[in-house]
């Protein structure tokens, strides 16, 4: 929070929709801008701030919170989720949970390319030979900041997109800065939700068990912490890929 912002108590906010709003406005956004930050239409973020709708958990952890920079305020994000299960709980008709925006088919939206790919041939050739061996599961690109490892990733990904049945995601893991967040993250870029009782790693690994899928991880180093919690994924999952980029292995 910046140093001069006046200290509020999470208590105050009485709705879901009102805490959203604020938190948003505090950060000088509009709808649509924190709707790009989350993965979300922008014509949901109204539906939100007006109490007609809420995100799933998964979403709200592995998205919302970092974005709207309450990693170091646990109280307001606690009193988020709070109030999103309270509005949940309260509703005499179900609500509609926010839907991520996602291409059609299986393959789901990777970021646009603006760019186009020159004199990386040898590394895309090599990426794509070493995927396509199964017994390959996680490749990770390594390099300094500033090398085009997202670039290369997001040219690969694209590239891969047919070869696997239930297509490409690509999880942006700028914004997660908690180890713990990292698999909300993936199951928000999913549109999984976590199971009531259960783990997100049993859920994750429920939802994946079937899938033939590649997992674009971008970003992983500030949360390489995380590594082992990715194992369990693999091993339940034997036909998922997994493509990391990293400023380290």
């Amino acid at each position: 929070m910046p140093k001069n912002q006046v200290s509020v108590k999470p208590e105050s906010f009485a709705t879901f929709g009102e805490l959203l709003r604020y938190l948003r406005e505090r950060l000088h956004l509009s709808q649509r801008e924190l709707a790009g930050l989350v993965g979300y239409h922008y014509s949901y973020m109204s539906y939100l701030e007006k109490n007609m709708r809420v995100p799933d958990e998964a979403s709200l952890l592995g998205r919302f919170i970092p974005a709207l920079g309450l990693e170091d305020e646990p109280e307001l994000a606690a009193r988020l989720l709070e109030l999103a299960r309270d509005r949940q709980k309260k509703s005499i008709l179900p609500v509609r949970e926010a839907e991520p925006t996602t291409s059609k088919g299986n393959a789901y939206q990777l970021p646009p390319s603006f760019t186009v790919m020159l004199g990386r041939g040898s590394e895309v050739a090599s990426l794509n030979k070493i995927l396509d061996r199964s017994e390959v599961r996680m490749v990770t690109i390594v390099g300094p900041p500033g090398v085009g490892k997202t670039r290369l990733a997001l040219h690969v990904a694209e590239q891969a997109v047919k070869k696997f049945k239930d297509g490409v995601i690509f999880v942006n893991l700028t914004p997660v800065i908690q180890s713990e967040l990292v698999l909300p993250a993936i199951a928000a870029t999913l549109g999984i939700q976590k199971l009531s009782g259960g783990s997100i790693t049993e859920t994750l690994k429920t939802a994946l068990s079937k899938k033939n899928m590649l997992i674009v991880l971008d970003n992983f180093e500030q949360v390489v912490e995380a590594a082992p919690q990715i194992i369990p994924l693999l091993g339940n999952a034997p036909d998922i890929k997994i493509l990391v980029t990293s400023r380290e292995a």
